[in-house]
């Protein structure tokens, strides 16, 4: 099972395949996937608080 690498300190123009080539957006990791569910997300320290707080803030917005 490949694992995506999330992190802040990422760059959505990298690949997500290892912690020096993490992404920074779940859009990206959603991309990276391709439509499967085959994939494991790892998250930075604060990654995942990170996108947390943007779904609850995107949810709001609805």
């Amino acid at each position: 099972m490949p694992t995506i690498y999330i992190s802040d300190s990422g760059d959505d123009k990298n690949d997500g395949l290892s912690l020096k080539t993490a992404i920074y957006s779940l859009k990206r990791a959603k991309k990276l996937q391709g439509g499967k569910n085959d994939h494991s997300w790892h998250f930075g320290p604060r990654a995942w608080q990170r996108i947390e707080k943007e779904l609850a803030d995107k949810k709001k917005e609805k």
